[in-house]
C-alpha cells in the first residue's frame, strides 16, 4: 500500500476524501491524520462486503484521526453483502467516528440462504447509541421478510435529534411505522420560507409494509 500512503500524504490541499475500507490500514489512517491535521473536513467510507471477522481499523487509529481533524464529518456507505449485521456492523461502526450520514443497502443476491436482517435491531441500537448526536441522514434497504425491527427504527428516529432525512426500504410489522417516523422527523423541520412552488417535502420514507399474516 506504499502507493496509497504516498498519495494520501502528497495531496497537500486534500479536504474531502472518499475511499473504500478495503484499502485502509491503521498505518494509512495514522499517516492521513499527520498529513492532513486540521484540514480534512469530510471522509466517506464505503465497502461492498462485511463479515463478522472482516479486518477493521483499530479504535486508537480512528481516535487519532478524529483528534487531528476535529471538524471532520464521516459518512458510511455499505452497499452489497452483509453477514450477521448484529456482529459485523457493530464491529465496523467504530464508536469514536463522528458519523453524520449512514447508508446500509444489503443485497440478498450474493447468498439467498442468508438472513441479512438477522438481529438488525442490535445494529440499529449501536448506531443510535454512538452516532445519535450527529446523525442527520439514514438510509436502509434490506429484504428482512418477517425479521422486523420497527421499534428500533422508531427509537432511532426519535432519539437522534439532528436526524432529518430517513429512507427505509424494508418490511414493517406495523402499518403505521412509516407514518410515525415521518411525524417525528417533520417536527424537526423548519417551516418553509415560502408557500410558492408547490408542497414542501420535508421528509421521505420508502417502505414495504409487511403487515401481519392474513
Amino acid at each position: 500500500m506504499d502507493w496509497l500512503l504516498t498519495g494520501l500524504t502528497s495531496l497537500t490541499k486534500l479536504t474531502r476524501l472518499s475511499i473504500s475500507l478495503n484499502y485502509l490500514t491503521d498505518e494509512c489512517i495514522l499517516s492521513l491524520a499527520q498529513a492532513r491535521r486540521g484540514e480534512l473536513t469530510y471522509l466517506s467510507l464505503w465497502t461492498t462486503h462485511v463479515f463478522p471477522l472482516s479486518p477493521v481499523i483499530q479504535y486508537n487509529s480512528w481516535k487519532y484521526l478524529v483528534k487531528s481533524c476535529p471538524g471532520m464529518e464521516v459518512a458510511f456507505r455499505i452497499v452489497g453483502f452483509v453477514s450477521e449485521p448484529h456482529l459485523s456492523l457493530t464491529r465496523l461502526f467504530d464508536s469514536v467516528l463522528p458519523v453524520t450520514k449512514l447508508k446500509i443497502q444489503i443485497d440478498r443476491k450474493y447468498d439467498p440462504l442468508t438472513r441479512p436482517a438477522y438481529r438488525m435491531d442490535i445494529a440499529l441500537e449501536h448506531v443510535r447509541q454512538h452516532y445519535g448526536t450527529r446523525l442527520t441522514s439514514f438510509k436502509l434497504g434490506v429484504d428482512n421478510q418477517k425479521e422486523y425491527f420497527d421499534q428500533s427504527l422508531i427509537k432511532l428516529a426519535r432519539e437522534c435529534p439532528r436526524l432529518v432525512y430517513v429512507r427505509v426500504s424494508a418490511s414493517y410489522q406495523w402499518g403505521d411505522t412509516a407514518n410515525t417516523i415521518e411525524r417525528i422527523l417533520a417536527e424537526r423541520q423548519p417551516p418553509p420560507l415560502t408557500s410558492k412552488g408547490g408542497p414542501y417535502e420535508r421528509v421521505r420514507t420508502d417502505s414495504h409494509d409487511g403487515g401481519k399474516a392474513s
